[in-house]
């Protein structure tokens, strides 16, 4: 792939440097061509490759549910599985958008591949569009996590969440305290008994 095939002149001249700058050898695309299969597996986070060669290769990486005993939650762990040369004879399609300053710029390639070897590969589609509603809805989203984190901010600084916690703290100590004594009564207990 080649900035030459980019149609350039298509580009708004204040995005122009940005495009420039990309190292198309190691842009990361996306395509769903691999997950359209009946194979695939839910927890399955593997990244593809294209080698400078032209050859296909998976990085395989899954998610595993890791459960903690102690407090009973659960995490997920990515782990890696290696990499593994695909052979496939078929028509990738692979996508990305270039965001610039007053429009978004989607890119899609298709590469030809035959038993695992690239044949060819080419700018399938280019499309040029306003990004004001997406910068709109960054905007908007932008504002509803300031409005959540502030908050947040508000009830952990509060006088009445302090109060609150602070009883609960108390209560529970008073609770712990009422706990050793009871064990340390039935404790005395049991060593009269089996005298």
């Amino acid at each position: 792939m080649e900035l030459t095939d980019i149609p350039l002149d298509k580009v708004e001249e204040e995005d122009l440097p940005l495009f420039q700058c990309i190292d198309w050898q190691e842009r990361e695309f996306h395509t769903d061509f691999f997950f359209r299969n009946a194979d695939a597996e839910l927890n399955d986070l593997s990244s593809y490759s294209i080698s400078v060669d032209g050859q296909l290769y998976k990085e395989i990486l899954t998610s595993k549910l890791i459960h903690n005993e102690e407090d009973g939650t659960a995490e997920s762990k990515e782990v890696a599985g290696g990499i593994e040369r695909q052979d496939i004879t078929a028509e990738l399609c692979f996508q990305d958008v270039v965001m610039g300053k007053k429009h978004d710029y989607f890119i899609q390639f298709k590469a030809l591949y035959y038993l695992g070897d690239l044949k060819g590969i080419s700018l399938h589609d280019w499309e040029k569009s306003d990004n004001s509603t997406r910068k709109r809805v960054q905007e908007h989203l932008m504002e509803e996590v300031r409005r959540v984190q502030e908050k947040e901010k508000r009830v952990n600084d509060s006088l009445g969440y302090k109060i609150y916690v602070y009883t609960l703290l108390f209560f529970a100590g008073i609770i712990k305290f009422k706990m050793r004594v009871g064990k340390a009564i039935l404790s005395k207990i049991h060593k009269w008994i089996n005298k």
